[in-house]
């Protein structure tokens, strides 16, 4: 039985990614797929040219990707883009070299810490909103970016190829960032995918955000308000 993880913006994002690269770490332990406790095909999708990959759908703002689009991408996902219905044969040359700096001290994207391939299909950035650019940080202009109907279709659309290659889903597991407006977007986004895709599908989700430390003195009316909002809005069937 397949588990959907769902990631939700920057932080979540970080923290996702220590999770797949404990994976990765294990992945030698469990070779013989028949681990009483570990079941690889649980977490992850298995393609025959480039093997494991996290059944993870990340969300974050434009460009917020980095180096995880020359380095990280499964090979099928090339394959699958090819008009060309005749053989073929993969030449894989060696990844770029990252800047001198010490990533993992100092990460910059939570794309740079990457140990495992992901699909491209899985990776998708909010175009309204650029990364270290725009402000997103209100809980409401998360939710209208799927209340909008036609923005809404397109976002979902990857969920929909998601659903596709799975046979039973046994749950969701969500990270999301609550002081954002990635913490409205999870909301709406769980909403439909309950209503609409999974209705008895059980649900896990965890909230994540910076130390309370790191907030603005400023913007303790805004961080309070998102606060409110998510755990106004949270149902339930959320849970």
């Amino acid at each position: 039985q397949e588990l959907i993880t769902l990631q939700f913006g920057h932080y979540s994002n970080f923290v996702a990614t220590h999770l797949w690269n404990l994976q990765e770490e294990l992945f030698g332990s469990y070779k013989d797929h028949n681990h009483p406790v570990f079941d690889i095909n649980a977490l992850h999708r298995f393609n025959e040219t480039s093997g494991y990959t996290p059944r993870a759908l990340a969300y974050d703002l434009k460009g917020s990707i980095g180096s995880f689009s020359s380095d990280r991408l499964s090979i099928d996902q090339v394959l699958e883009s090819s008009c060309w219905e005749g053989e073929t044969k993969i030449h894989q040359a060696e990844p770029e070299e990252k800047s001198s700096q010490n990533l993992e001290e100092n990460p910059q994207k939570w794309s740079d810490l990457i140990k495992h391939p992901h699909h491209n299909k899985y990776l998708q950035q909010l175009s309204q909103y650029k990364h270290g650019f725009d402000e997103f940080s209100i809980f409401t202009q998360g939710r209208s970016l799927l209340n909008d109907q036609d923005k809404g279709e397109g976002i979902m659309d990857a969920m929909r190829h998601v659903l596709e290659e799975c046979d039973s889903i046994s749950g969701i597991q969500t990270f999301a960032d609550v002081n954002s407006g990635f913490g409205g977007f999870a909301i709406e986004y769980l909403t439909i995918l309950h209503d609409d895709y999974l209705p008895k599908t059980q649900s896990f989700s965890f909230g994540f955000q910076p130390s309370l430390t790191l907030v603005n003195p400023t913007r303790i009316t805004e961080f309070l308000s998102n606060m409110s909002l998510i755990i106004i809005s949270y149902s339930p069937k959320l849970s």
